[in-house]
């Protein structure tokens, strides 16, 4: 299998905790893999070190964003299983067609989620889900870091090869 890159804004301090126990706690309670939360930006291709440098000019470039957040959908996509919905604000189209740019991707639809599950459930489940959870999180979602992941074999075996503060930089490797 190709190895596969995607670029996330990721929420840090304590929206990252919120995020990160509730998708931990349904992903054990369900038996799919848990991930940490992100809001996926592009995937973007190429060689790892010109993507990592990418990934730092990139944060220059973008300061940090406040998302809101909307309603929990599902959709029968492993990557899109159960979610929750993001503004398409004018800040986060800015923050998308910046990455387009520095990736050399074209411009192309952009449908902003936080995902919460990833896995093949049947509707009648994550219906199950939503009605717990709740069907709308009407709240912000501070974002203060990019996330260059590898993806070579699908979430069990994602790793970070850059992460790098909007405004600024901080490598995780």
């Amino acid at each position: 299998m190709t190895t596969r890159y995607a670029l996330w804004l990721s929420p840090i301090g304590e929206a990252f905790d919120r995020w990160q126990a509730l998708i931990t706690e349904l992903s054990a309670r369900l038996g799919t893999t848990a991930f940490d939360p992100h809001v996926t930006l592009i995937g973007p291709g190429g060689e790892p070190e010109s993507l990592q440098q990418a990934t730092r000019l990139l944060a220059l470039e973008i300061e940090p964003l406040v998302l809101q957040l909307g309603a929990t959908r599902l959709l029968d996509e492993y990557y899109r299983c159960l979610f929750v919905e993001v503004d398409p604000s004018p800040a986060l189209s800015l923050a998308q067609a910046a990455a387009a740019r520095r990736f050399g991707r074209p411009p192309g639809r952009y449908y902003p989620h936080l995902s919460l599950v990833y896995g093949d459930l049947p509707e009648a489940r994550k219906q199950e889900v939503i009605a717990e959870i709740g069907q709308r999180f009407d709240e912000p979602l501070p974002i203060a870091q990019l996330t260059l992941i590898e993806v070579p074999n699908g979430p069990a075996t994602w790793r970070c090869l850059e992460r790098a503060a909007l405004g600024g930089e901080d490598s995780c490797i």
